[in-house]
């Protein structure tokens, strides 16, 4: 039964780096800081050991002053490994110390099925959905 999961776990990191049409290893990864009514972190391209760091840097800037919560907008993302999920666990025990609210934005269907596998959709007091708008709805609580 494990090893059924970690074939699927593998499966679904190959094609993320398949399907995103980019070599991962220190590949770029813009990521900027966006705040309005949420403060919203917008990564792109890999998230992965080579950029983990700067992801970590910009959320931890973000968690400065999350407004009205904070949204991790990864729609752009094609690929993410362990090093990115573990800097998303650590946000999200952040966010929930303080009583933030937080919301994820998954684009492509390999990213949100390896935060399925990984349990991170189960957890409470955190929104994952498709676009910007529908994450902003979830923090708003309308």
């Amino acid at each position: 039964m494990e090893v059924g999961i970690y074939n699927k776990l593998d499966g679904l990191i190959r094609g993320c780096e398949c399907t995103g049409g980019l070599s991962h290893g220190g590949a770029f990864m813009p990521v900027e800081i966006i705040r309005n009514e949420y403060t919203i972190v917008k990564a792109s391209g890999s998230i992965d050991i080579y950029s983990a760091q700067k992801f970590r840097a910009a959320l931890d800037k973000a968690m400065e002053d999350p407004s009205n919560g904070l949204i991790i907008d990864l729609s752009e993302a094609v690929y993410i490994d362990s090093s990115g999920i573990q800097t998303i666990f650590y946000v999200y025990k952040q966010v929930r110390s303080t009583g933030d609210r937080m919301a994820l934005v998954l684009g492509t269907r390999n990213i949100r099925e390896l935060f399925t596998v990984v349990g991170l959709d189960a957890l409470p007091g955190i929104f994952i959905g498709d676009d910007l708008a529908s994450a902003e709805q979830a923090l708003g609580g309308e």
